[in-house]
């Protein structure tokens, strides 16, 4: 706001004269050429700007219109998928031998604990893959960018009277699929199953035709393709993602009439231009509508800017703040959602801002979410047994829940567990454990950690049944 108000300031304060409109002297005018040539940018300036808005939702409408994605029914979705595993000599000696990342992480704790290392100073970077596991992984990964963004779609495009991209972006790579590293499975979706088969065909032909380089790049492997199927399924995603691009479009046409509104108001349209130009001087009353004009575009840039940099600040956290969306993303049972405080002791803002998520929480009483948490908890694990509590939250954090939930449950053994990404003994627990709740602290958590957290589940063999989130 100061910026915009300064400057506006600078550039017409040389043509005030007098208090209220009085002329200046002809000598004191700002020559024709120098009129001129401002005038001339500041059209240009406009120009340009509008030009902008303009192709960006030209852009944005095209690809609307013409996507693949535009055409397609959620209830009727055509998917064709492939797995593709990767082996090489080593893996295939390891798999003889049966051994495995785990085996090397268990050997290097006792090689550890030969060199009178404790379990707390043990090295907390565990090796849970084998050497020839990371080079087969790295071998798949390169054939899943390949199929992601190498797949040369050109003859497919004028078949299906498309363009490459809008049919690049029919594909998909999933490397989670079933407990190996080197597998991974290729989708692809169309509005029909034929279709989807077709193009899956065509990337799995190209990713053969592909091997060859592969293998002089990383050495000699095998490729197998196989678990090749095609249905039909539905698929809302597809109603989200056509409401975000509609949103994108719709704020695109918000924005470029905002500018020409503003541009209008605050003189920077070539028509306002070529009016003010004509005028030598400016009264104490013009200059301050003038600059309060500019203040107001500033103030309100400034807010747009600063909720835009809020945003971005967010998205490069990577931290969890909605506990009904990462229960969402992950597939989570909800065991529980427990309020910082009792939903009554929240009042004016507060109280408004938070109730969207004290509607998701369990109750609006945190003792009634304990109890909640107690009765979900003993149902999903059988009434009895031991429940590690683990997650991306400190340590005094989960043996509070562990202490909230099992003070009141004398047939579940329920403890937390720790840090398992760091910890040799959390790992112990972890592997103790009959069953294994996550626990994450809104604010604070992080989803690349608990991404590395399932996947240290995944290793022991271990799923989740349900989350614990404290809604701070």
């Amino acid at each position: 706001m100061l910026l915009a108000a300064g400057w506006k300031a600078y550039k017409i304060w040389p043509h005030h004269s007098g208090p209220e409109a009085a002329e200046v002297n002809d000598s004191q005018a700002e020559p024709a050429a120098d009129t001129e040539s401002r005038m001339q940018q500041t059209e240009a300036d406009y120009g340009k700007n509008s030009a902008y808005f303009s192709a960006m939702i030209g852009r944005t409408s095209e690809y609307i219109n013409n996507t693949i994605y535009s055409r397609m029914d959620p209830n009727q979705v055509g998917k064709a998928s492939v797995d593709f595993t990767v082996t090489t000599e080593m893996t295939e000696k390891e798999a003889k031998k049966g051994s495995s990342g785990q085996d090397l992480t268990l050997e290097a704790q006792s090689q550890a604990a030969d060199s009178g290392q404790s379990g707390d100073t043990f090295d907390t970077n565990l090796l849970l893959t084998t050497p020839a596991e990371r080079e087969a992984e790295q071998i798949l990964n390169a054939y899943t960018r390949y199929a992601l963004y190498g797949i040369d779609w050109t003859e497919e495009a004028e078949t299906y009277h498309t363009k490459p991209e809008y049919l690049q972006e029919l594909v998909s790579v999933d490397d989670g699929s079933g407990d190996s590293i080197n597998t991974a499975t290729i989708s692809v979706i169309y509005p029909d199953q034929d279709g989807a088969e077709a193009l899956l065909n065509e990337v799995i032909s190209q990713i053969r035709k592909y091997s060859e380089d592969v293998k002089r790049e990383y050495g000699e492997h095998t490729l197998a393709v196989q678990n090749e199927m095609g249905s039909t399924v539905a698929d809302f995603s597809l109603i989200e993602r056509a409401n975000n691009r509609l949103n994108v479009l719709n704020g695109l046409i918000n924005g470029s009439n905002s500018f020409k509104t503003a541009a209008n108001t605050l003189g920077l349209s070539s028509s306002a231009a070529s009016s003010a130009g004509t005028e030598a001087a400016v009264s104490r009353s013009s200059l301050i509508r003038s600059v309060a004009k500019f203040a107001l575009a500033g103030l309100a840039g400034g807010i747009v800017l600063y909720i835009i940099l809020g945003m971005l600040t967010l998205l490069a956290s990577g931290r969890i703040y909605s506990a009904s969306e990462v229960n969402r993303q992950y597939g989570f049972t909800k065991i529980a959602v427990v309020p910082s405080t009792d939903a009554g002791e929240r009042k004016g803002l507060e109280r408004f801002s938070r109730r969207d998520a004290d509607e998701y929480c369990s109750s609006g009483s945190r003792e009634t979410c304990w109890q909640i948490a107690r009765e979900n908890l003993s149902e999903l694990a059988g009434g009895s047994g031991s429940v590690a509590i683990v997650g991306d939250a400190d340590r005094e954090e989960l043996e509070a829940m562990a202490g909230a939930i099992g003070a009141n449950c004398p047939d579940l053994k329920v403890e937390a567990a720790g840090d398992i990404l760091s910890s040799p003994a959390a790992l112990h627990s972890l592997k103790e454990a009959g069953k294994v709740v996550i626990g994450v602290k809104i604010g604070s958590s992080r989803y690349q950690r608990l991404d590395r957290i399932l996947d240290t589940l995944r290793t022991y063999d271990k799923e989740a049944i349900g989350s614990i989130i404290l809604d701070d």
